[in-house]
Formats: structure tokens, sequence, C-alpha cells
């Protein structure tokens, strides 16, 4: 993980249809200054997809996390992730 000390999975089991959608809104990246990185691809026999992030805290890793995972609820039920409760 090189200079990074925080990493999260994602894996989207999905007809391929929607897979497609998904990974082509999602963008890979790697941000030097904020210290937090993204891919995306494609799980074998047209299952899904994975989503890692890295970073150095929990925080922007955990963000980047739910704005994927609101953009795969978009595309799969038509409504993005509801926002997080300031609690947790």
């Amino acid at each position: 993980m090189d200079e990074y000390d925080v990493f999260a999975n994602v894996i989207v089991m999905t007809p391929k249809e929607h897979a497609d959608n998904i990974y082509r809104k999602a963008t890979a990246f790697i941000d030097r200054e904020r210290k937090i990185a993204a891919g995306i691809t494609h799980l074998p026999g047209d299952s899904g997809l994975l989503y890692k992030v890295l970073g150095m805290e929990p925080g922007p890793v955990k963000k980047q996390v739910r704005e994927f995972c609101s953009l795969v609820r978009q595309e799969i039920k038509g409504r993005p992730l509801p926002a997080e409760f300031p609690w947790r």
C-alpha cells in the first residue's frame, strides 16, 4: 500500500448492463494532495465490479466509498444514498 494506511473494497454483484453503466460513471484517480486514490475493475464473468480506495485517514476513504455506493444505488434503484446521520 506504499504510503497509504487505510484500504477499502466495495464488491458490486450486478448484471452486466448495470455494471457497464456504473463503470463508465465511476472515476479512477490518484490525488496526491489529498493523499487518496481509487480504482475500479470488472469482476470475472461479467458478474459485477470491484472498487478500491486507498487513503491516509478513514474519513476521506469512507466519504469516497459512500459516493461510489450512492452512484451504484442511483443506477440500480434510481435513488442516491440518504445523507449520513451526523452522529455516526
